[in-house]
């Protein structure tokens, strides 16, 4: 990870395997998702930022910072993982 601010693997994978479960399919349709900040405080999101980026009409999480976590993760550790 390239910052210090970032988000923490495992929960990154947990929004992944989340999108999988909920058969999401391509990232561009997983705002509704992301939006969902029930599911992301249950997931381990913190609570205030979730609420602050709501109120702001904004996703909890944006999805190209979960691009750039997929991109992070090699074919072999994709297969293996997920």
């Amino acid at each position: 990870m390239g910052k210090e601010n970032g988000y923490a693997p495992k929960l990154l994978n947990q929004v992944a395997a989340l999108g999988e479960l909920a058969k999401v399919g391509k990232l561009q349709y997983a705002d509704p998702l992301l939006r969902d900040g029930k599911l992301l405080v249950d997931l381990g999101f913190n609570l205030a930022h979730v609420a602050k980026r709501q109120g702001a009409e904004r996703t909890a999480l944006h999805r190209d910072t979960l691009r750039n976590h997929y991109k992070r993760i090699g074919v072999r550790e994709a297969q293996r993982v997920f």
